[in-house]
């Protein structure tokens, strides 16, 4: 990816999700570890080059129901940083800032 290349990618949490039971009964919503989860993994089936380091923030606009279609949305934005979006029902519902660094072990030993 290069600077403020924008890659979507359409996701979807089951509704039999293991972490879905009690959040909540009777209004399900995808909790924020699964969302931030679902982002880390999309970033890490888009590179092996680099992996993310931390979260340096995330804010939850809205929630997102199980089995309901999502768009993660990533850019670059220099320095290692990656902003990314979650856009559901055509509504950005979350959205933040991921830290990436090169991987420093060998390609091998990610497997």
């Amino acid at each position: 990816m290069r600077e403020a290349t924008l890659i979507r990618l359409e996701r979807h949490v089951p509704v039999d999700h293991p972490a879905l039971p009690g959040h909540f009964p009777g209004h399900p919503l995808v909790p924020a570890a699964v969302l931030l989860d679902e982002i880390v993994c999309a970033v890490r089936e888009l590179t092996l080059e680099h992996r993310v380091v931390a979260i340096e923030h995330a804010k939850f606009l809205q929630p997102i129901a199980p089995g309901a279609p999502f768009t993660i949305e990533l850019a670059r934005a220099g320095d290692g940083a990656l902003r990314f979006s979650c856009v559901a029902g055509g509504t950005v519902a979350v959205r933040g800032v991921l830290r990436c660094e090169p991987h420093t072990d060998s390609p091998t030993e990610r497997r």
